[in-house]
């Protein structure tokens, strides 16, 4: 690479940030959902400049229960 540089991450950042939201959810959803945002979005996706993000698909594929693809 000629004249970029790797943005440093804070790992001790992120795993605080891991071990808080797994103390912290009440199920598994909550969970899910703290570790993509505040986690693996905020302090790892954003500061390498990574801007598309992961949507999730829902469908009634399995009758009544809503599933994520």
């Amino acid at each position: 690479m000629s004249g970029s540089s790797i943005p440093q991450l804070d790992i001790d950042d992120i795993v605080t940030c891991f071990r808080e939201n797994i103390r912290s959810a009440s199920n598994e959803e909550e969970l899910r959902i703290h570790i993509s945002t505040k986690c693996i979005e905020e302090k790892i996706l954003k500061p390498l400049g990574i801007t598309q993000l992961g949507k999730y698909e829902y469908t009634l594929i399995s009758g009544p229960r809503v599933d994520a693809l």
